[in-house]
């Protein structure tokens, strides 16, 4: 059986949308964890499980025109389900706050893995 491909968007090898203290940096073929506090919440690194879909994220994001890169990448711990999705800006601030807008949810294709490892790039800025 093929090994599945994983997908990470990154800003300048950070993580593309938390900052503050939820913010990660990656090195391309190193292992990078989610802050300590956010783990032991249950909210890890995210990734998406096709490029397609990476790519589809970046242009429904309101984050443009923003640098971003899409990485293939290897995960550890692949988690069954996602927990509920969180206010990015209170992240930044160190608490989790439910995000409970209506119709809010993960992006298409999210998954989310305890550990994630930049392999190769795929495309550069946008």
């Amino acid at each position: 059986m093929a090994e599945m491909s994983y997908f990470k968007i990154t800003r300048d090898h950070r993580s593309m949308r938390v900052f503050g203290l939820a913010k990660v940096t990656y090195t391309e073929g190193e292992w990078a964890d989610a802050p300590v506090w956010l783990a032991e919440r249950g909210y890890h690194l995210l990734v998406f499980g096709s490029y397609a879909d990476a790519k589809a994220f970046i242009f429904r994001s309101s984050c443009n025109p923003s640098p971003f890169r899409i990485w293939e990448c290897e995960v550890e711990g692949l988690a069954k389900e996602l927990p509920p999705i969180c206010c990015l800006t209170s992240l930044a601030d160190g608490v989790i706050r439910i995000n409970s807008d209506l119709g809010a949810g993960w992006p298409i294709g999210t998954l989310m893995a305890r550990r994630v490892k930049l392999l190769r790039l795929i495309e550069g800025d946008y």
